[in-house]
């Protein structure tokens, strides 16, 4: 049989989270400053020129600080690893505008670590789930590509949650 490796793995793993948020959070006996507040999930980019992956599945933790951490499968073929600081510059009950900067791995032959700064786009599903439009200008690699991800908020948010709609 056929693994589905550690990227599928992670993903059933996220899921399970987000269906079962309250259950996750009572299972760990620590402040929820120290657990993350959202999950996100990769899914899909469209790039501007030909010869790049679109499938770009992968998975990330955010904490209500704005830190994220995650990886996904690149445009490029190979695994990224990425953390940084989302911050919000617009929110209304419908539309988010965030901008997430930070560090990645995986885009260069060169250098092991590259700085990354991307605005995204979302819209509140629910007050528990956004979809999120990723716009990636050509700095990594020579394209320019736009990437959807979902996020959805795990446990119950308390007062005053910057990833809460408003």
């Amino acid at each position: 049989a056929h693994s589905s490796g550690w990227a599928g793995q992670l993903i059933l793993a996220l899921t399970l989270l987000l269906a079962f948020p309250g259950g996750a959070h009572a299972q760990f006996a620590v402040s929820r400053d120290w657990l993350p507040q959202a999950v996100r999930l990769h899914l899909r980019s469209w790039h501007d020129r030909g010869g790049f992956d679109n499938l770009n599945v992968g998975a990330a933790l955010r904490w209500n600080s704005g830190l994220t951490v995650g990886g996904f499968h690149n445009s490029i073929g190979r695994p990224s690893w990425y953390g940084g600081i989302v911050r919000p510059l617009f929110e209304s009950r419908a539309l988010q505008l965030e901008l997430m900067v930070g560090a990645i791995t995986g885009y260069s032959d060169s250098s092991p670590v590259d700085v990354v700064a991307v605005p995204s786009l979302g819209w509140h599903l629910s007050p528990r789930n956004t979809l999120q439009v990723v716009f990636v200008p050509r700095f990594v690699i020579p394209a320019n590509a736009v990437h959807v991800m979902f996020e959805g908020r795990l446990g119950a948010s308390p007062p005053g949650n910057q990833l809460a709609p408003h």
